[in-house]
């Protein structure tokens, strides 16, 4: 079995997520081109949601150590999310802060357990690294992505 924090990190971001965003908000885990259908969703493994084939979900990597040895070594990496609004009244400013809104779910479980549960490790760090913001009309839709990673680091 491969020694990997990237899975259990994935998990509790997922879950977060799941726990956290209004009921409007539908949460997706990996890429599906419908989920531009809703009209507020959170895809976390996933930055273009507009692609027509899979996407990169992750990237992580582990510092060197022997094979089969105790010595402990760091796992970092980085997961796609990405919040995307489509608003009726074709408000952008509306729609952006929306997508914002529920970023601001994944940093709100962050504050509150900046571990996100994940105690069998001697150190987690998870925390946003870049986003972006794209928004425009489509067929008279506001739509907003806001597309980030959240960035990781666990102690293996």
């Amino acid at each position: 079995m491969s020694t990997s924090a990237l899975l259990p990190v994935l998990n509790a971001v997922v879950a977060a997520a799941t726990a956290g965003v209004a009921a409007d908000t539908s949460v997706f885990t990996g890429w599906d081109a419908s989920n531009v259908a809703v009209d507020k969703s959170l895809t976390i493994g996933s930055s273009d949601l507009a692609s027509d084939s899979a996407v990169v979900a992750s990237t992580s990597a582990q510092e060197m150590a022997t094979a089969g040895t105790p010595r402990s070594r760091s796992q970092t990496g980085s997961l796609s999310a990405a919040a995307f609004v489509r608003r009726g009244d074709g408000d952008l400013l509306a729609a952006a802060t929306d997508a914002y809104t529920i970023q601001a779910v994944i940093e709100t479980a962050l504050r509150a357990d900046p571990r996100l549960g994940l105690v069998a490790y001697p150190l987690v760090v998870i925390q946003f690294g870049d986003e972006s913001l794209s928004w425009g009309y489509d067929d008279g839709f506001a739509e907003a992505l806001l597309v980030f990673n959240i960035q990781f680091e666990v102690r293996l």
